[in-house]
């Protein structure tokens, strides 16, 4: 009896040790706090209103869109506006103010990059995002984007050291032009001696001849005359898809030139005739058309150009 009593205790003890063992589970992670309900605002407490559903964004034109952020309810919470996740980059949307507590009116400033946005239809997504949403408010808006509409300016070229904006163009003694990209530093091209190489823009400069160079009315692009006969034009920030002064397109025996209102295409005379290409591919829009007049208005309405007389249905 007695052997069969230790025998139970020491089945016992190894139980009760197994037990503990098995039950010396790791410690449990903190319980996540839930939110305050009470500082949640139910979606249905804010609208956002506007009176535009559609329309036209130009090239390089800042379209301001009126929004009106709506409170239904005396809860309220600080909100960011701003463009909703996905908004593609060519597309630059600043919110005024973009920070609210309070039903207020919003001014959306949207604007397609020239040379970067695709031409057609494009969703736009506005949102207002707070960390006591939810999930953000969203309201969608259509938009077709093209090219600007208007007046070409003609360019009028020189060979003077000349600033554009941030852009400094400088010659040196042997007739080399070179530009310079001036942002955030307190550099000015009027300043004399040489500017930094590091703020040079590209990798080369061009043999300026004495037709001389321009800079587009945006500033980011200009046209050079150089020694070879060429008119280049080079990208001074027109073009995302080729570094700064890359050469984006290059034409032999041009006399006159215009350019568009967004300064994506050069109309040039080749002797007699007048034709249009775009800078930013180098693409011809349209063959040669006759120029009857030294004075010619060069205009752009959506897909159609003219120019005195002749006319080209743009792609």
């Amino acid at each position: 009896m007695k052997t069969c009593s230790l025998f139970s205790n020491f089945l016992f003890l190894i139980s009760c040790t197994l037990f503990a063992g098995c039950a010396s589970a790791p410690p449990k992670h903190q319980a996540i706090p839930l939110p305050d309900r009470s500082k949640v605002a139910p979606p249905q407490s804010i609208v956002m209103t506007t009176t535009v559903a559609s329309d036209t964004l130009e090239w390089g034109v800042t379209y301001d869109l009126p929004v009106d952020i709506l409170w239904v309810s005396s809860h309220r919470v600080p909100l960011h506006i701003g463009a909703a996740a996905g908004t593609p980059g060519w597309l630059k949307v600043v919110a005024v103010p973009a920070d609210i507590d309070t039903s207020t009116h919003v001014v959306i400033h949207l604007t397609a990059v020239a040379g970067l946005a695709p031409e057609g239809n494009l969703s736009f997504t506005l949102g207002a995002a707070s960390d006591s949403l939810p999930q953000p408010l969203r309201r969608t808006f259509s938009f077709y984007v093209r090219k600007q509409t208007g007046a070409f300016t003609r360019i009028r070229f020189g060979i003077e050291q000349a600033a554009c904006d941030s852009t400094c163009a400088r010659i040196t003694p042997y007739g080399e032009l070179i530009f310079y990209d001036l942002r955030g530093t307190t550099l000015a091209c009027s300043d004399s001696g040489d500017l930094p190489a590091s703020r040079m823009i590209g990798v080369q400069g061009f043999a300026l001849s004495r037709a001389g160079y321009a800079f587009a009315p945006s500033c980011r692009v200009a046209a050079v005359y150089e020694t070879s006969g060429m008119l280049t034009f080079v990208n001074l920030g027109l073009s995302g898809r080729f570094a700064p002064g890359a050469v984006l397109l290059s034409l032999r025996g041009v006399s006159t030139c215009w350019l568009s209102p967004d300064n994506t295409i050069a109309l040039v005379q080749l002797a007699d005739a007048i034709m249009p290409y775009e800078i930013v591919t180098g693409r011809m829009l349209g063959g040669p058309c006759h120029l009857s007049s030294d004075t010619v208005t060069v205009r752009v309405q959506g897909k159609t150009l003219r120019a005195g007389m002749c006319k080209w249905d743009l792609p």
